[in-house]
């Protein structure tokens, strides 16, 4: 796979040290911004109950308040008792499919928030509809434990029939422990199926580097992906916690990006019309890519094609703030 190809794929993850005072955004000060951008915090907890409370003070000295907190292999379903985050509603499922299984989400309160549990093959799944500052977001929170390669190709046929079924008019997000390794030197072919189908649906990959490190192996398998269309505003990490055997996953939209409104001065932005990059696509000759007979030459050119079309349709446009 070519390096253009990996771009197209995936957002540049930052690197954080687990220290008070963690931020996400260190350069926008103005905490109705910071308010009205969306942002998502995911670990693997292994066991609520045991691991929740230091959790809650790791996240309390954060200077950075997360929008949306999603916990997997949380060991704990709708039937269990479930403490309280202050300042957040709470969303489980409802039934686990071992001890080990399930996922809890925290909203922020104040927000207009729906929950659904969906069926994926092998995973435990809440799919979060929210308004946040007049925009939709849905955020799908997995937990597909361990198993065969199999089972993976399995989910992988119902995620992409999710996928396909997305509602355009909103961002879409998907953020969890897929067990399924992602780092761009992966090999294993269903691996790149899975990122396939992700991509050909439209998301990106806000995380590409270790989430699991042992003594003897490390792993990217703690995911978030989203479809929103200016990646370059999209802002990820990954923070080297010791809480449990994984990293915690960050990702959200860089306020000091968007349009704000403030003191009349007129502002660039653009829009990304996602129904006519659909259109573009399926009408698109693409006899020429099919005659490579070198998948390096084909990838660079589709890579090309793609950018060209995404730049075909944006259109910018001034706001006077």
């Amino acid at each position: 796979m070519t390096d253009d190809l990996l771009d197209f794929k995936c957002i540049n993850a930052e690197k954080y040290d687990d220290t008070d005072g963690f931020d996400l955004f260190p350069d926008c000060q103005a905490e109705s911004m910071r308010d009205g951008a969306i942002t998502i915090f995911h670990t693997n907890i292994r066991s609520f109950n045991k691991n929740f409370d230091e959790l809650t003070v790791i996240l309390n000295n954060y200077k950075i308040k997360f929008n949306i907190i999603v916990l997997t292999e949380t060991w704990v379903d709708e039937a269990n008792v479930v403490a309280c985050l202050e300042g957040y509603d709470v969303f489980l499922n409802k039934k686990s499919r071992n001890q080990n299984d399930g996922v809890i989400v925290f909203v922020r309160k104040g927000l207009a928030v729906g929950c659904e549990e969906i069926h994926l093959h092998g995973a435990t799944c809440l799919k979060i509809d929210m308004k946040l500052n007049g925009e939709r977001h849905c955020v799908l929170a997995v937990y597909r434990r361990p198993s065969s390669a199999g089972d993976l190709d399995h989910f992988v046929q119902d995620l992409e029939s999710y996928c396909l079924s997305k509602k355009t008019d909103r961002t879409n997000w998907i953020v969890g422990d897929i067990n399924c390794c992602i780092l761009p030197e992966t090999t294993d072919p269903l691996s790149q199926h899975y990122q396939d189908v992700l991509c050909g649906t439209g998301f990106v990959s806000c995380i590409s580097v270790p989430t699991r490190v042992t003594s003897t192996s490390k792993s990217c398998i703690d995911h978030i992906f989203t479809d929103y269309g200016d990646t370059d505003i999209v802002r990820s990490g990954v923070i080297m916690s010791e809480l449990t055997d994984h990293y915690f996953i960050v990702a959200g939209i860089d306020p000091l990006s968007r349009v704000e409104v403030s003191n009349g001065i007129p502002q660039n932005f653009t829009i990304i019309d996602k129904a006519k990059v659909s259109s573009l696509i399926s009408e698109h000759d693409w006899t020429s890519i099919k005659q490579f007979n070198n998948v390096n030459s084909a990838s660079v050119t589709f890579i090309e094609t793609l950018k060209k079309i995404h730049k075909h349709i944006q259109k910018r446009k001034n706001c006077f703030c």
